[in-house]
C-alpha cells in the first residue's frame, strides 16, 4: 500500500511540474508574440504545442500568425493547414487567405490557386482579408 501511494504522489508531482513547464512556455510564448519577437514565440509556441494531446486553436493561431511573421513559410503553412480544416468559419477564411499568400510567396502558384478558389466559395465580411485574397488572385 506504501508503494501505491509513492507513486501517486510521483505521479502528481510530475504532472504538477509538466503543467509549470507549459504555462512558462505559454508565458514566454505571450510576451515574445506581444513585443513581436516572431523567432521566439515560434519556438516557445511549439514546444507548448509538442506538450498537449489535443491542440490548442487558439495556440495553433498564434503559432501559425508568428511563424508568417517571422517568414517561416513552412512551419506556418503546416499550422494553417491544420486551421483550415476548423468548423469557426473566420477561422477557416483567414487560414485559407494565409495559405494562399504563403504559397504566392513560394512561388507554389497552382495550390495558391486552390486555397483561393475555396476562400472565394466562401462568405467573408472581413474586406482586409478579402483585400489581401484578391491581391494574391
Amino acid at each position: 500500500m506504501k508503494k501505491f501511494i509513492n507513486i501517486i504522489i510521483i505521479l502528481s508531482i510530475a504532472t504538477f511540474a509538466n503543467a509549470q513547464v507549459y504555462q512558462a512556455c505559454i508565458d514566454a510564448a505571450e510576451q515574445a508574440y506581444d513585443t513581436k519577437d516572431y523567432r521566439s514565440a515560434v519556438s516557445y509556441y511549439g514546444e507548448a504545442i509538442d506538450m498537449e494531446e489535443e491542440v490548442d486553436i487558439a495556440l495553433l493561431q498564434k503559432y501559425a500568425e508568428s511563424a508568417f511573421q517571422y517568414k517561416a513559410y513552412k512551419k506556418a503553412e503546416s499550422a494553417y493547414l491544420q486551421l483550415s480544416s476548423s468548423d469557426d468559419d473566420a477561422i477557416q477564411l483567414e487560414a485559407l487567405s494565409k495559405l494562399a499568400l504563403i504559397n504566392t510567396t513560394l512561388g507554389e502558384y497552382a495550390e495558391a490557386k486552390t486555397f483561393l478558389e475555396t476562400y472565394f466559395s466562401k462568405e467573408d465580411e472581413n474586406t482586409e482579408r478579402k483585400a489581401r485574397a484578391n491581391k494574391c488572385l
